[in-house]
């Protein structure tokens, strides 16, 4: 070495003495690492570079070797070149890379970044999660096995956009295919990069888990769509009640009015006559305010589910009781055909109101003289109890909506008796209430079957 001094590289001003043995003044400053690599130098004649870190400064330090008059190499240029600065901002950018790195892996929302044949490059925790991503095998899956099947083809043709640079980016809602394999709601944001590395565009995905609240939309919107088919139905639950209360009312106040005015010059039958209209009017009205009521305090919820286990025969027998004169009117014959020993779990107040409807539903629509069977089987673990009649049964088009109050329709029976429909639209009601099912068969000018289902007695 030539003689001289080490002086700011690394801070030491020991004077270099001409004959020093090289690997002890290496030794001295630090640099003890180069005695491993000058041999190597000797031998290749190649020039080496060499990274040292000392606790206060960082070295690159060059071995360059020479010779003097062509001769073989006898010397060894050490170049030391301060690199502190350089060693501190790779550290700063590994540091940065690390932490970028972490909060990719443990965002909250999805991250993913796709090649542009819809190929997962990279992806985080939630991302995988929210995809169904739950093996290695899974970092095969396209686009289109993550995406529910009915929005991928709106999200390939953004993707194609992206990548052809028509769009920068493209923010839509759609549904993944979660680890239960189940659509969930995600809100997709995608943008385009080109990756010099891969010389090609990628595509970078943020996903956000929306399902909650997406379903509480949907249930907001079900809501506001059931509401107002309710005001709707009630509406004109109220608009078709009033002219069928109107009507009975005008009855009664019109012919007791003819009594009272013309009473003395009546003849007795032509009293009868008028008495029986004013009776039969005040008793179909009477029908039609009881079952407002019942339907007004079911839709209020006042009304208790109070089931029992009980036998049948003995509530279809106490309602056709409550509607017998009514039949004996038109000379129609009921027929209770239930086992005694059939046993349901229900509510009988609720299932005896069912059945009253329906037989007087039955009785109205039954020609004069006819017969109405009432008769339960048990099928698939439940009862099915059905009203039978050989009436004037009901239009095809009207079936599917008979019992439903916004599409109540005044029908008029055999012998033009008044109803809105009522009736039934509460039996469905019930029934439901009752963990059972009601539906219709009929065929115009044949006659009707209306059936409804009951738990079986425990």
């Amino acid at each position: 070495m030539a003689d001289g001094e080490v002086l700011s590289l690394i801070t030491i001003k020991n004077k270099i003495n001409v004959g020093q043995k090289t690997s002890t003044f290496l030794n001295e400053v630090g640099l003890g690492e180069l005695n491993n690599h000058l041999p190597l130098v000797f031998k290749n004649r190649k020039t080496t570079t060499v990274g040292i870190e000392l606790h206060h400064i960082s070295l690159r330090v060059q071995l360059i070797p020479f010779a003097v008059d062509d001769e073989a190499p006898g010397h060894v240029m050490i170049l030391l070149q301060d690199i502190s600065q350089y060693a501190k901002l790779l550290r700063e950018s590994h540091s940065t890379q690390k932490r970028l790195e972490t909060l990719f892996s443990n965002a909250a929302v999805g991250l993913a970044i796709i090649d542009k044949e819809g190929y997962l490059k990279k992806s985080n925790q939630t991302w995988d999660l929210l995809a169904g991503i739950i093996s290695e095998a899974d970092y095969s899956k396209n686009i289109k096995e993550i995406v529910y099947s009915v929005d991928y083809l709106p999200l390939i043709q953004q993707m194609i956009d992206l990548g052809k640079g028509r769009i920068k980016t493209f923010r839509t809602e759609l549904r993944f295919m979660d680890q239960s394999k189940t659509p969930r709601w995600t809100d997709l944001s995608l943008s385009a990069m080109f990756d010099e590395k891969e010389n090609d565009t990628l595509f970078i995905a943020i996903a956000t888990d929306i399902n909650d609240a997406k379903n509480a939309q949907n249930q907001l919107i079900e809501r506001e769509r059931l509401l107002d088919e309710m005001n709707r139905s009630k509406d004109k639950m109220f608009s078709i009640l009033s002219h069928d209360l109107r009507n009975p009312f005008s009855s009664l106040i019109g012919f007791s009015e003819h009594i009272i005015t013309n009473f003395d010059s009546l003849e007795s039958e032509q009293i009868r006559n008028f008495v029986s209209i004013i009776h039969n009017s005040a008793e179909n009205s009477f029908a039609l305010l009881e079952n407002l009521l019942d339907w007004s305090r079911a839709q209020r919820g006042k009304i208790e589910w109070q089931p029992e286990t009980l036998p049948l025969e003995k509530v279809v027998r106490l309602a056709i009781d409550q509607v017998s004169t009514t039949a004996e009117k038109k000379e129609i014959m009921i027929l209770n055909n239930i086992n005694a020993s059939l046993v349901a779990y229900f509510d009988p107040n609720m299932i005896g109101t069912v059945i009253r409807n329906l037989v007087s539903n039955a009785i109205k629509f039954s020609h004069r003289g006819s017969k109405i069977v009432i008769e339960a089987k048990i099928e698939n673990n439940l009862i099915v109890v059905s009203v039978v009649d050989n009436g004037k049964g009901i239009p095809s088009g009207n079936i599917d909506k008979i019992f439903s109050i916004g599409h109540l329709e005044s029908e008029y029976g055999t012998e033009n008796e008044p109803g809105t429909g009522l009736g039934l639209s509460l039996c469905k009601e019930f029934v439901g209430i009752n963990k059972g099912q009601i539906w219709v068969e009929s065929e115009e000018g044949v006659g009707s079957t209306f059936s409804f289902t009951l738990p079986l007695g425990e």
